[in-house]
């Protein structure tokens, strides 16, 4: 493993142990998964296999990429998030929130029930100035 991870644009080498903490199933739920790693890239490097490379690894850094497989965690990956509009209170700061609070958000601005809502509602944002 300390081979893989001082190639240039390796971030991190994800264990089958480990698949679980990611999100993943555990891994004796998953027949795919006994033997196998996850390599993951930097953020701005994207990882290929190329059997004409010296080391058998290409990494482009040169354009930019949209891609899979970067570790959400990331500063580089947090999306912005914008609430606008009637019932939003201006000049309030979230901070990182998840995708999973948006729709009862939006719930309980239109004044819906969301009973199966895994998330919250931004209550920090909601009220008329």
């Amino acid at each position: 493993l300390d081979k893989v991870l001082s190639v240039d644009g390796v971030y991190r080498v994800v264990r089958p142990e480990q698949f679980h903490e990611l999100g993943y199933p555990r891994y004796e739920e998953n027949p795919y998964v006994p033997g196998q790693y996850m390599i993951i890239g930097d953020v701005d490097t994207h990882l290929r296999v190329d059997p004409d490379a010296p080391s058998g690894t290409k990494v482009r850094k040169e354009t930019p990429y949209h891609g899979h497989g970067f570790l959400p965690q990331h500063p580089l990956m947090f999306p912005s998030l914008l609430f606008s509009g009637s019932g939003i209170r201006a000049g309030q700061w979230l901070g990182h929130t998840h995708h999973i609070n948006i729709a009862p958000t939006i719930a309980a601005l239109l004044n819906l029930e969301f009973p199966t809502a895994e998330g919250k509602v931004l209550s920090e944002i909601l009220g008329r100035n």
